[in-house]
C-alpha cells in the first residue's frame, strides 16, 4: 500500500474545501480569533442609521445593512432550511434594543424544503430607545454581534459573523440620512397587516402527504381565503410565511375555487399554532397594495386536531444516574439566544466575585496556544487507557520487526500516521461540513456518541480480540500482527491501526483537550485543517521517535515464542475496550438493543470463527468457498440484527434513585424562579472522562458527604445527555453550551446560584469532590458543616 498516494488523494479533496472559506490564510486570527468565519465578498455587512445622531429620551432606527454578492442569500427569522439571521447587541447604560423589524423575505422552494431568503440589499432595523439623561455633545457608540448564515444559490453555505459599531453624536435635531430613511421607510411600508378586504378561515385536518415517493398522515392547514369589496381580483402568487415554524418548510399547495384562493400547508406536530402573513406577489388590494397580509393560526384550531401519533416501541428503563425521561415538548427546548454572563470557577472564586462586573471569564485562547496545546494533548493521549489497545497492536509490530530493515520500520510509523491524520481529517471533515452546509452541529467523538457508531466500534474491538487470540487470521491487511509481516510489509494494518486510535481515543480527549477541542470546532475549514492535523501528528509523534531511532529499535527484543503469549495477552484490553463501549450503546439502546448487539457479536464469532477453520490454504478449494458463504452470511445476519438493536431507544424514568432528573432549559429557569440552586452535568455516552469525574464524584468514598450537601443546600441535579441525533433536546444542548461558549464536547458542569441576581459559572473539565462541595457552597450561601 502506497500511503503517500493516499495522503495526497485526502490533500487534493479536502484542502480545496476548506481553503473556500474566507481569507483562509488569515487563520483565524492569530491572536483569537472568531467562531466563525468574519464577513467575506459573499455578504459586506454595517451598521447604519436612519439619522446622524440621537436624541435625549427619543428613539433612533439602526439597520444591519447586508448587501449580498450576486447568487448569495441569507434568511428570515424562519429561514426554512438555514440559519437565521442575529443581532446581539452591547448598548451604552441606559439604552435599550427592541426586536429586529425584518424585511418581506422572498420564498425559495427547492426539492429538499421551502427556504425564506434575502438576496441584494437589505435592512434588517431595530428601533433604539435613548435615555434622557444624555447631553448635546457626547457621543455614544451603538455595538453589535451580527451572526449569518449565507448560501449560494444552489450550493454550499457559510455561517459568519462580524463585531460593528456605530458612533453617534447626541443631538438637539439631528439630521435625517436619506438612503437609509428611506430603506426602512420602504421596510416599514410592507409590514403584514390585516384587512376588511380579505376573510380568512383556518382549518385543522388529518390528510395522506406524499413524503419521499411515499405517502404519510399528517396534519394539515388549510386557509381559505374569501375576497370582499377592495379585493385584488389577482394577487398572483400567494405564499403563507410562519414567523414560528409551525407550518412545516415542505412544498405548500395553493388553489383557486370559486372566487377564493386555498392554501395548504403541513404542519409541525410538536407546534401550538401559527402566527405569520400570507404574501401576495400582486397585493391583496385592488391597485396593488398590502402585499403582506396578517394572520394568526388560532391555536384551538391546531389543537382541535391531535397529532398523527407515532408507532410506539416498547423502550425498556435505564439505570440510575441517566437524567430521567425526554419530553419533546417544543416550549421545553427553547435554549435562548446570546452569550449567558458567566465566570469560570476557580478555587478561590468567592460569591462576590459573581456579582455582574466584579470579574470576567477567561479570554478565549489565541491560535498558536491552541495548536500547541493540541499537539501536547496528542502525545499525552497515547497514555490514556483508550488508546491502550492499539497502544499493544504497535508495541507488538516494533517488536516484530526488531532486528529488520529500519527503512522497513520507518515506513511503518509513516503509514501508520498517514493512517491517524488521515482519520482526523475526515471526522473534522464531516462536523464541518454538518455546520457549514446543513447548520448541524455535531461533536467530536460523535462516531461513539450514537447506537450505529458504538456498535461499529465493539464489533471492530470484539473482532480484533478473536484474531489475536487466534480464532481466525486475517494475515496482513488489517493489523500489523501477521505471521509474514517481515516480507509482506503489512502498511495496511498499520494504517488501520492509525484510523483505530483516532476512533476509540476521542472519549478520552476531554482532560487534555476540552478547551482546545472547543476552539478548534468553531473555526474555519482551514483553521480546523491546521489545529486537526497538530492533534494527529501529537499521537503519532512518540511512534515515529520510536521508528527513527536506531538505539531504541537495537533494544527491542527479537521476535521469538514469547510473542505468540503476549499477541493472546493483547487480546484482553481489546475486550476491555469493547465492553466500555458496549456499556455506551446499552445506555443508548436499553437492554433489548444490547442483547441484540450480544447476539450479533456471537453470529459475527461464528463466522469469522468458520472463515478460520475452514478458509486456509490448505483447504480444497471447494472447502473455502462454502466457508465463505457461510461466514458472510453469518455476518450479513450479525450486522442486520446489530442494526435492529441500535434502532432501539432508552427511556428513563422522570427521577433517578440517585438524585439526578432530566435537563431542558425550561426546567432550570422554574427552578431557579423557585430561589434553587441548580448544578448542571452536560455529558454524553463513551465520554470517559464524563464516567471517571462521576465516579470519583458521587461513587467514591466521600460521595455520601456530597450527596448530603446538594440535600442541604437543596440543589436541583440535572443531566443533560447529549445523543448525536438531531431532536429538539439535543439541538437544545448544543445551543445552550454555545451560550457558555462552549461547544459539543464533554463534560461541561454549569453551577446557577440560588439568587437570580448572581452570574452562573462554569466548573473545571476535570472535578473532583472538593471542587462540587465548594461550588454548592458558593451557589447557595450556605458554607460547609
Amino acid at each position: 500500500m502506497k500511503f503517500p498516494l493516499i495522503l495526497s488523494l485526502l490533500s487534493a479533496g479536502v484542502l480545496p474545501l476548506v481553503a473556500q472559506e474566507p481569507d483562509p490564510f488569515g487563520v483565524g486570527g492569530l491572536l483569537g480569533g472568531g467562531a466563525k468565519a468574519a464577513e467575506g465578498a459573499e455578504v459586506k455587512a454595517s451598521l447604519v442609521a436612519a439619522t446622524d445622531g440621537v436624541v435625549p429620551g427619543g428613539t433612533v432606527t439602526v439597520a444591519l445593512k447586508l448587501e449580498h454578492a450576486a447568487h448569495w442569500h441569507t434568511y428570515w427569522i424562519n429561514p426554512g432550511l438555514g440559519m437565521p439571521t442575529k443581532i446581539r447587541w452591547t448598548l451604552p447604560e441606559g439604552f435599550s434594543a427592541g426586536p429586529i423589524v425584518w424585511p418581506l423575505p422572498e420564498a425559495l422552494e427547492t426539492e429538499v424544503g421551502n427556504q425564506h431568503v434575502y438576496g441584494g440589499t437589505v435592512y434588517l432595523l431595530t428601533e433604539i430607545k435613548v435615555p434622557a439623561g444624555l447631553k448635546v455633545g457626547e457621543t455614544v457608540t451603538l455595538s453589535g454581534r451580527a451572526d449569518w448564515q449565507v448560501c449560494e444559490d444552489g450550493g454550499s453555505c457559510i455561517p459568519q459573523d462580524a463585531e460593528l459599531k456605530l458612533s453617534l453624536p447626541v443631538a438637539a435635531m439631528p439630521v435625517v440620512v436619506a438612503e437609509v430613511e428611506k430603506a426602512a421607510a420602504a421596510v416599514r411600508a410592507v409590514q403584514p397587516q390585516e384587512s376588511a378586504a380579505w376573510s380568512v378561515a383556518a382549518e385543522v385536518a388529518t390528510k395522506e402527504v406524499v413524503v419521499d415517493g411515499g405517502k404519510e398522515e399528517k396534519r394539515v392547514l388549510t386557509l381559505t381565503l374569501t375576497p370582499g369589496d377592495g379585493a385584488n381580483a389577482d394577487p398572483g402568487k400567494v405564499y403563507y410565511f410562519d414567523r414560528t415554524a409551525t407550518v412545516t418548510n415542505e412544498k405548500q399547495k395553493v388553489r383557486q375555487e370559486g372566487g377564493k384562493w386555498i392554501v395548504e400547508a403541513v404542519l409541525d406536530p410538536d407546534k401550538p399554532g401559527a402566527d405569520g402573513f400570507l404574501h401576495a406577489s400582486k397585493g391583496w388590494l385592488a391597485g396593488g397594495g398590502l402585499p403582506a397580509l396578517a394572520y394568526k393560526v388560532p391555536e384551538a384550531a391546531v389543537k382541535a386536531v391531535p397529532a398523527v401519533e407515532k408507532p410506539v416501541v416498547e423502550k425498556p428503563e435505564v439505570g440510575p444516574g441517566d437524567g430521567g425521561a425526554v419530553a419533546d415538548r417544543a416550549d421545553e427546548w427553547e435554549a435562548g439566544e446570546g452569550r449567558i454572563d458567566f465566570v469560570d470557577y476557580r478555587s478561590d472564586l468567592t460569591v462576590n466575585d459573581l456579582k455582574a462586573g466584579t470579574v470576567q471569564s477567561s479570554a478565549p485562547p489565541g491560535f498558536l496556544s491552541v495548536m500547541g496545546l493540541m499537539f501536547l494533548g496528542g502525545i499525552i493521549l497515547n497514555l490514556m487507557p483508550c488508546v491502550f489497545p492499539v497502544l499493544g497492536y504497535k508495541i507488538m509490530g516494533f517488536a516484530q520487526l526488531a532486528g529488520q530493515d529500519r527503512r522497513k520500520l520507518v515506513m511503518h510509523a509513516a503509514a501508520f500516521t498517514a493512517g491517524l491524520i488521515s482519520f482526523v481529517w475526515v471526522l473534522g471533515l464531516v462536523i464541518f461540513v454538518a455546520k457549514r452546509s446543513f447548520g448541524t452541529d455535531v461533536a467530536w467523538g460523535f462516531v461513539a456518541q450514537s447506537a450505529p457508531g458504538s456498535a461499529v466500534v465493539v464489533a471492530v474491538l470484539f473482532l480484533l480480540g478473536l484474531n489475536l487470540w487466534g480464532v481466525f487470521e486475517i494475515g496482513t491487511s488489517l493489523t500489523t500482527v501477521g505471521g509474514d509481516l517481515q516480507d509482506k510489509g503489512g502498511y495496511a494494518g498499520s494504517f488501520f491501526s492509525g484510523i483505530l486510535t483516532t476512533v476509540i481515543s476521542t472519549p478520552c480527549s476531554g482532560p487534555f483537550l476540552g478547551v482546545a477541542m472547543a476552539y478548534t470546532l468553531g473555526q474555519s475549514g482551514f483553521v480546523q485543517f491546521l489545529l486537526l492535523t497538530a492533534f494527529g501528528l501529537g499521537i503519532a509523534l512518540p511512534y515515529v521517535l520510536l521508528s527513527t531511532s536506531p538505539k531504541v529499535v537495537k533494544r527491542l527484543p527479537r521476535p521469538g515464542p514469547w510473542m505468540e503469549t503476549f499477541k493472546k495477552a493483547l487480546a484482553f484490553p481489546m475486550f476491555a475496550a469493547a465492553i466500555y463501549f458496549m456499556s455506551g450503546f446499552m445506555n443508548l439502546t436499553g437492554t433489548d438493543g444490547g442483547v441484540k448487539l450480544l447476539f450479533a457479536l456471537l453470529l459475527a464469532a461464528v463466522g469469522v470463527w468458520i472463515y478460520g477453520h475452514w478458509a486456509t490454504p490448505v483447504r480444497k478449494a471447494g472447502t473455502r468457498a462454502v466457508a465463505w458463504v457461510l461466514m458472510l452470511g453469518c455476518l450479513a445476519l450479525a450486522t442486520g440484527l446489530a442494526l435492529s438493536g441500535a434502532a432501539h431507544k432508552a427511556v428513563a424514568a422522570g427521577v433517578s434513585d440517585d438524585g439526578w432528573t432530566v435537563w431542558s432549559p425550561k426546567r432550570v429557569a422554574e427552578l431557579r424562579a423557585s430561589g434553587r440552586p441548580v448544578f448542571v452535568d452536560y455529558t454524553t455516552h463513551n465520554c470517559l472522562t464524563c464516567d471517571l469525574n462521576e465516579n470519583r464524584v458521587f461513587k467514591a468514598p466521600g460521595a455520601d458527604e456530597v450527596m448530603a450537601d446538594f440535600k442541604r443546600t437543596n440543589t436541583a441535579m440535572l443531566k443533560a445527555r447529549y445523543v448525536q441525533e438531531t431532536t429538539p433536546p439535543n439541538v437544545a444542548i448544543v445551543r445552550s453550551l454555545e451560550r457558555f461558549e462552549r461547544k459539543a464536547n464533554f463534560p461541561v458542569y454549569v453551577v446557577y446560584p440560588a439568587d437570580p441576581a448572581l452570574r452562573p459559572f462554569v466548573l473545571p473539565v476535570v472535578i473532583d469532590q472538593k471542587i462540587v462541595r465548594h461550588a454548592l457552597e458558593l451557589a447557595s450561601g450556605k458554607p460547609q458543616t
